[in-house]
């Protein structure tokens, strides 16, 4: 009997292999990147916030310093100040308002006064301490009244305090006859005023017709200086102002005369003196 070979195991291994043959071949995943780490970043309102700050005050108008006019200083340091050219208010918000008045707070120059008698005065000099007595209504010898302009009363009244009884205001243009008229009775003058017919007398040897004055060793050199309108107020002025320097005397432009033969020149006017005085 005839008996069919067996060949089992090849066909069997050709069948697992058709079967494999007919499957889709399989894809490779490409590797996953790690996900990038996100960068720090710095929040903008804070510099938003500086940089409005920053710009508002770059644009913030700067300062301008005005003057006004103090009506209590006498006529002759107004038109000095007139002669800078100051800016005057306008009411812009970024003003500084400044005035000058007589102070040492803010010093920006000194207005000279002089004591002031009659020419014919025998009376040369006297001391700081007589000067301040007699101001104080306590004369300590025949002179027993000063008188002085009202415009000019503040400025001696900022060094020397308030005035006594010996002290007369009168205006500018009655003193010098009123000095002249009326015994033992000087005057506080501002040395632009001086005249001829007045003799200055030398305080604590410093007489401002002296060529070699000095200002700050004299009684009668008030101070000026620069402040604020607003009361309670300090006011520092800008660099360009601290320049400034106001004063009635330029010992400068003082001239000296000398003369000889004045014994000859007694002689031959003092008849005429005697008749018409000193002219």
């Amino acid at each position: 009997m005839y008996k069919p070979k067996i060949i089992t195991f090849p066909f069997a291994l050709y069948f697992i292999l058709s079967l494999f043959a007919c499957q889709a071949a399989p894809t490779l995943t490409p590797p996953t990147e790690p996900p990038a780490k996100a960068t720090p970043t710095q929040t903008a309102p804070t510099e938003v916030e500086i940089a409005q700050e920053f710009t508002a005050t770059a644009t913030s108008p700067a300062p301008v310093y005005v003057h006004k006019p103090n009506l209590d200083l006498s006529d002759a340091f107004n038109k000095l100040i007139e002669t800078q050219n100051l800016a005057k208010p306008q009411g812009n918000p970024n003003e500084i308002v400044f005035t000058f008045e007589f102070s040492g707070s803010n010093p920006i120059g000194s207005w000279v006064y002089a004591l002031v008698a009659p020419f014919p005065t025998v009376v040369e000099e006297v001391s700081s301490t007589w000067l301040q007595n007699l101001w104080q209504g306590q004369p300590e010898d025949a002179i027993s009244t000063l008188i002085i302009s009202e415009i000019d009363l503040p400025a001696i009244i900022s060094i020397l305090g308030e005035p006594g009884d010996s002290i007369q205001t009168l205006p500018k243009e009655q003193l010098l006859e009123t000095a002249w008229t009326t015994q033992n009775t000087w005057a506080v003058i501002p040395f632009e005023e001086i005249q001829p017919r007045w003799k200055v007398i030398t305080i604590n040897g410093q007489s401002p017709i002296h060529k070699d004055f000095a200002a700050d060793q004299y009684t009668l050199n008030v101070p000026v200086s620069a402040a604020s309108v607003e009361e309670d107020e300090e006011l520092s002025l800008p660099p360009e102002m601290t320049t400034l320097h106001f004063s009635n005397l330029d010992s400068n432009k003082i001239t000296t005369v000398m003369l000889t033969g004045v014994t000859a020149l007694v002689r031959a006017t003092a008849v005429g003196m005697d008749q018409r005085g000193v002219l």
